[in-house]
């Protein structure tokens, strides 16, 4: 689909596409009317992790805070603890809770809107110390759980080491006052190497315990850096973006459907898209009343064309083909034919082609040169055995039995169903005439542009002085 297309999509459905819009917009103002004005309250606090290196880290730490704020039970235990009553701590979670990340860094941002702008600031700042007392059960939970293991072992090696010492110093007795009983000798070595090895037992325990709290010393504290004020202005309202976003929704859905119908449809618009089509040249432009089907309005220097097309094909017999509508092609051969040998017609497109010099002097171009030497081109449909023939598809000849020297053209309208447009191509090729070119008909539904207006107003100023 080229640019073209897409502009004859939009102008043809316009009014379709600009109804989804106004809709869309509609809908989205009507959607925030009676909406109550909101107060948003932002505190700032960071959590036990370390530094982030990169956005992706800092990200990482805000979705972290974001699940516990946003937590339905951690909203409705800082809403208690704030004393605002009259709130539903699920749509507070759900609605008017937001964290963010500030930049790069490790400092989170948690906001809360409220009515009541005092009430805002009191849940924010709740809220952000739920966060961090949840953060701190479960980062130091299990911390604390080994902790209070390792005191646990250390507790019984300390009982057992003192249930030997003592252990040690009766046998010892025992062992002096036998004399050289090796029996008492051997129980008290015994004794004492087992004592070593809980003492060893006690000072690897010793070592984790001491490891485990300078790491947890090390560990950065979470804290809250601000806390949130009451704001004094309410928020913007979201009318004017959720228009706009609405808005281009509606637009692109708009094109969308408008592509979609143009495609099942199956049309082709625009004479230039016909001409590609039926891979023909476009020669202009006739624009016919719909209440009057005789009366046609051509493009100026058609006929012109159309006698330079034929001359080019070297044919003298031209026959109008036409497809899709029924036209007056009978009526439409006969205006052709008078402008294809009309000397006044010639003048005008010949005025047109006129270019100045360097010398300030006009030079005819190639083609109205030789529309210039060209006698049986001004002498009329009847003053040379030659002259040229225009007449509808299929009707007889009076001038030309000739079939090598009949060329055929198209006329049809600007907007055709691609059925209607494969069917004339099969019968186009199927005559086997070669085609001159395409004949647009559009209905008169406007005004003359300023271009046809002006050599209108040329052309009969010029038959005015004859």
């Amino acid at each position: 689909m080229e640019l073209g297309d897409i502009a004859r999509i939009i102008a043809r459905y316009g009014r379709l596409i600009l109804v989804f819009v106004a809709v869309a917009v509609a809908v989205a103002a009507v959607t925030h009317v009676g909406d109550p004005k909101t107060y948003t309250a932002s505190t700032r606090l960071v959590l036990d992790t370390p530094d982030p290196e990169s956005r992706a880290e800092s990200a990482a730490i805000a979705d972290t805070a974001k699940a516990l704020a946003t937590s339905p039970s951690q909203v409705r235990e800082a809403v208690r603890k704030a004393r605002v009553a009259g709130r539903d701590p699920e749509r507070i979670s759900r609605e008017s809770v937001s964290v963010r990340a500030l930049g790069s860094s490790g400092i989170v941002q948690v906001s809360v809107s409220d009515t009541n702008p005092r009430a805002a600031a009191r849940i924010a700042n709740a809220l952000a110390a739920e966060v961090i007392q949840t953060r701190a059960d479960i980062s130091k939970g299990q911390t604390q759980e080994v902790l209070t293991g390792l005191d646990r072992r250390l507790s019984a090696l300390n009982r057992r080491i003192s249930a030997l010492d003592r252990s040690i110093a009766t046998l010892t007795v025992e062992a002096a006052r036998s004399g050289s009983d090796n029996l008492s000798r051997s129980r008290v070595s015994e004794a004492e190497r087992t004592r070593d090895f809980l003492a060893q037992q006690r000072s690897v325990v010793e070592a984790q315990r001491v490891s485990l709290l300078s790491n947890e010393a090390l560990r950065p504290k979470s804290s809250v850096i601000s806390l949130a004020t009451p704001p004094t202005s309410a928020d913007a309202s979201r009318i004017v973006p959720d228009m706009v976003l609405a808005a281009i929704v509606a637009l692109i859905f708009g094109l969308g459907l408008a592509g979609l119908i143009e495609t099942v449809r199956g049309t082709v618009t625009g004479g230039g898209a016909l001409a590609r089509a039926f891979g023909a040249t476009l020669l202009g432009t006739i624009r016919t009343n719909v209440a009057s089907g005789r009366a046609f309005d051509s493009d100026p220097g058609l006929g012109i064309r159309l006698a330079l097309a034929a001359e080019t094909a070297g044919v003298t017999d031209v026959m109008l083909f036409s497809v899709g509508p029924r036209l007056d092609t009978e009526a439409l051969a006969e205006r052709l034919q008078v402008h294809s040998t009309d000397p006044i017609e010639l003048r005008a497109v010949e005025e047109t082609m006129l270019a100045p010099t360097a010398e300030g002097r006009p030079v005819r171009s190639t083609s109205t040169a030789y529309f210039a030497k060209s006698g049986r081109r001004l002498a009329g449909a009847g003053d040379s055995a030659d002259a040229l023939a225009i007449r509808p598809f299929g009707a007889r000849s009076s001038t030309s039995q000739d079939r090598d020297r009949t060329g055929l053209v198209i006329v049809s309208p600007t907007t055709l169903r691609k059925v209607e447009l494969d069917q004339a191509v099969q019968l186009v090729h199927g005559t086997s005439l070669p085609l001159l070119g395409l004949i647009a008909v559009a209905p008169i539904a406007s005004p003359p542009s300023r271009l046809d207006q002006s050599v209108r107003d040329r052309l009969e100023r010029f038959r005015k002085t004859l």
